[in-house]
């Protein structure tokens, strides 16, 4: 058996690099959503009521170390990043060298065998679901992720809580109204429409 070469590492590591990146995605997606629910403080709330005591309705110790959680996996995820594009840079860089050399030959596509686009990247998951909710019955369920919303999808260089503040305004402003949804299921990607109600 042959020893493994060196672009054959450099890929093995970029591979568990990016996995490392889309488990700290979801944890971040997870904590944001937890902090954004409805009756929760939110991001950026106030953890003292109008007297400025500590709010009784929200777990005050627990939002803190959620927001906490979350700046440092925000911090976490851009240095992952960045280890990420570094190692696709030298990937890349030792491909175009074999290319030269004859080991590796790279064909260009012609516009008719571009492959479809890729589904939006997911950025946040379903961890609540109200009975009877327009959630519920837009067939949405527990661990589904969401891939985009009225149009709102992952914005690359940006926390995933920028996406969610978005989601916000979208529901807000399409009250009554259709919205395609589009989410991951296990490793399926559905399409759903969603109607937001007060209720």
């Amino acid at each position: 058996m042959s020893s493994p070469t060196p672009i054959s590492i450099q890929k093995q590591m970029a591979k568990g690099l990016i996995a490392q990146r889309d488990i700290m995605e979801q944890e971040i997606a997870i904590i944001a959503s937890r902090l954004t629910a409805a009756g929760a403080a939110g991001i950026n709330g106030s953890l003292l009521d109008a007297e400025g005591f500590p709010r009784s309705d929200v777990d005050v110790s627990g939002v803190r170390a959620d927001r906490q959680q979350l700046i440092m996996r925000t911090n976490d995820h851009a240095a992952l990043t960045q280890r990420i594009d570094q190692a696709l840079v030298e990937i890349h860089a030792h491909g175009s060298s074999a290319h030269s050399s004859g080991a590796l030959r790279l064909t260009p596509m012609n516009s008719g065998s571009v492959e479809k686009e890729a589904p939006p990247k997911p950025y946040a998951v379903i961890d609540e679901l109200a009975e009877g909710s327009p959630a519920e019955a837009a067939g949405l369920l527990l661990g589904d992720l969401m891939c985009s919303f009225g149009g709102v999808k992952f914005i690359p260089d940006e926390p995933t809580t920028a996406a969610l503040c978005l989601v916000t305004e979208v529901l807000a402003a399409n009250e009554g109204l259709p919205v395609e949804t589009i989410i991951q299921r296990n490793w399926d990607i559905m399409t759903l429409t969603l109607t937001p109600q007060k209720w």
